[in-house]
């Protein structure tokens, strides 16, 4: 019996003691993101066009989403009846904002109008009023990035301390509006 106790002993030394430490590992960094739920839907904006240089320019004051028009280059060619109709077809491909609200409670992304988004009251602030944060985090960190080989690009998250909640958002770009708070 001794010799098999001399046998064991360092066998759990050198399996048991790694999977152990593995164990704690996953219980502390999934253990706290299962228990979170953050309390507040928030609107987003998403744009095609790199430099969201669409006809409008959107922004929150007094809690309310609103749009300001701003004067374009692209407008002003539209009205002149003199210009070539290649650039006519480029004009009209310039994509327009859309809207979104991220539903917290059931992890969904729904579609919305300007209308819509501007009946709303909205917070514009990063930090959400129960302390999670909007914010753009490279995909893979920590311990989990030295085993992933899909670590490259980048993902919209809802931080809160030590929990980290990936958004389905994909990787497009992303103008946060705010968060709903009526």
């Amino acid at each position: 019996m001794s010799n098999l106790n001399k046998f064991l002993n360092p066998l759990f030394l050198i399996v048991g003691v790694p999977i152990l430490f593995v164990a704690i590992v996953a219980i502390m960094v999934y253990l706290p993101a299962s228990l979170a739920q953050p309390q507040y839907d928030f609107v987003y904006m998403s744009s095609d066009d790199y430099y969201y240089s669409t006809s409008k320019n959107f922004f929150v004051q007094d809690g309310k989403i609103q749009a300001h028009i701003l004067p374009s280059t692209a407008a002003q060619r539209l009205a002149n009846k003199n210009f070539k109709e290649s650039e006519e077809g480029k004009l009209k491909s310039i994509r327009t904002a859309q809207f979104f609200i991220f539903d917290v409670k059931d992890n969904v992304v729904k579609p919305v109008s300007f209308e819509e988004v501007s009946k709303l009251r909205v917070n514009p602030s990063l930090l959400s009023p129960d302390g999670y944060e909007f914010i753009r985090s490279k995909r893979g960190g920590g311990i989990v990035s030295l085993f992933s080989f899909n670590s490259r690009g980048s993902v919209y998250v809802l931080k809160k301390r030590l929990v980290v909640i990936e958004l389905p958002i994909g990787n497009q770009r992303v103008k946060f509006m705010g968060w709903i708070v009526n």
